[in-house]
């Protein structure tokens, strides 16, 4: 006897329900790791799904129309929502591309989409101001950030870092010098700026094995 002859269940009707757990399972995966990430991701993710169900039957693809939903719910909610819910709450953004006025930009776009540009104002002020110092020392000189905060303090960590929580955190990419010793603005060996580390000199000892494959650090 089959299992879905003992279970009462036709075989049709047990594949749609695995259908359904896969699906569910997916979902919830796909908002937690959208929360890590960006904070606000899964909010918007739940929201697109809710709205995406008043929409006409006859708009198909039906997954594709979703997803580019999403993409403008959410760039929606971190451009136009988000900021001023920010600011009420105490945090603010900063600035993400390089403005003669501001002299602060994020080394990667990257990191404005995924909301990890903000900080208090308190220190926010403090990285304009040393921005500013920064170019009237060396003119022409544009100091890149990485991870800053996300945009609302709930407690929650913003992984892999264990010490952003609370908006006055945020990490500064290195400088780096072209062929010509040339200074070259978002230089960097890594398109997020993480994981990519610069070899001592000639001159020194190499603290980190050659064959190190996976590093943290």
């Amino acid at each position: 006897m089959q299992s879905s002859e003992r279970s009462g269940l036709p075989e049709q009707e047990l594949h749609q329900r695995s259908i359904a757990l896969m699906r569910w399972a997916l979902l919830i995966v796909a908002v937690v790791l959208l929360t890590i990430v960006t904070q606000i991701g899964g909010v918007v993710l739940l929201l697109t799904l809710a709205l995406v169900r008043f929409f006409p039957e006859r708009m198909r693809p039906r997954r594709l129309i979703t997803a580019g939903f999403f993409v403008v719910c959410y760039l929606v909610a971190s451009t136009v929502v988000v900021p001023p819910l920010a600011s009420a709450t105490g945090r603010v953004a900063l600035p993400c591309f390089d403005a003669t006025n501001q002299k602060l930009a994020a080394l990667t776009p990257l990191t404005c989409a995924l909301n990890r540009h903000y900080a208090t104002p308190e220190t926010a002020e403090a990285m304009l101001a040393m921005a500013a110092d920064l170019q009237a020392t060396f003119p022409g000189i544009s100091p890149r950030y990485l991870d800053a905060a996300f945009p609302f303090e709930t407690g929650m960590l913003m992984l892999p870092h264990l010490s952003h929580g609370d908006g006055r955190k945020v990490d500064f990419a290195f400088f780096y010098t072209g062929r010509n010793s040339d200074y070259q603005p978002g230089l960097s060996p890594s398109p997020i700026g993480y994981w990519a580390f610069e070899r001592p000199a000639d001159d020194t000892s190499d603290t980190c094995p050659q064959d190190t494959l996976l590093t943290l650090r």
